[in-house]
């Protein structure tokens, strides 16, 4: 698996800006304490900390956005979610998976026309073993999180902010690329 801050966006909805820093500076600090796979170790990191994430599925060549929906460490995020690629990958059109749920569907149907999207129309036997594997394990594949919006939403924040006559903490003005 490949994965980094540039492949995949994290979003964490319903936080506030400094919980979202608070997250990701440790995940920043863990990953890079990781001997290899920097990127892969932040993103697990991400996701035990509740986060949607883009996850790189090397083997079936897909992006796809991943969530827990039960606890897991980063190690376990990063070995569950390689096992569930390999044996994707390896699931041939005879393997018998269960269909997936309209709402399963419409989530990866919803990929924004990413290499998921397409992925699930060439192989769907292997996306349902991608979907039923990650769910046996704890994940739900959720809709692709877009690469910018963390800088996107920031930008209509502060002009949401300014035009309601809302002070912008200096603490947070500090961390923009832009104002």
């Amino acid at each position: 698996m490949s994965a980094s801050r540039a492949d995949g966006a994290c979003t964490g909805e319903g936080r506030s800006a400094a919980e979202v820093a608070q997250d990701e500076a440790h995940c920043e600090a863990y990953g890079k304490g990781q001997p290899k796979h920097h990127g892969d170790h932040y993103q697990a990191c991400m996701i035990t900390r509740g986060y949607a994430t883009n996850w790189d599925m090397d083997e079936l060549g897909w992006i796809i956005g991943v969530v827990q929906t039960r606890p897991h460490d980063a190690a376990t995020v990063m070995t569950d979610l390689a096992a569930c690629d390999r044996q994707a990958d390896n699931a041939k059109s005879a393997t018998v998976v269960p269909p997936l749920t309209p709402a399963q569907e419409s989530v990866i149907g919803g990929q924004a026309r990413g290499r998921g999207y397409e992925g699930y129309h060439r192989r769907p036997t292997a996306t349902r073993m991608l979907v039923s594997c990650l769910q046996g394990r704890g994940y739900a594949v959720t809709p692709w999180v877009p690469m910018n919006a963390p800088r996107e939403y920031g930008l209509q924040l502060v002009t949401t902010a300014k035009a309601l006559g809302l002070t912008i903490p200096p603490s947070l003005l500090l961390r923009a690329d832009q104002v």
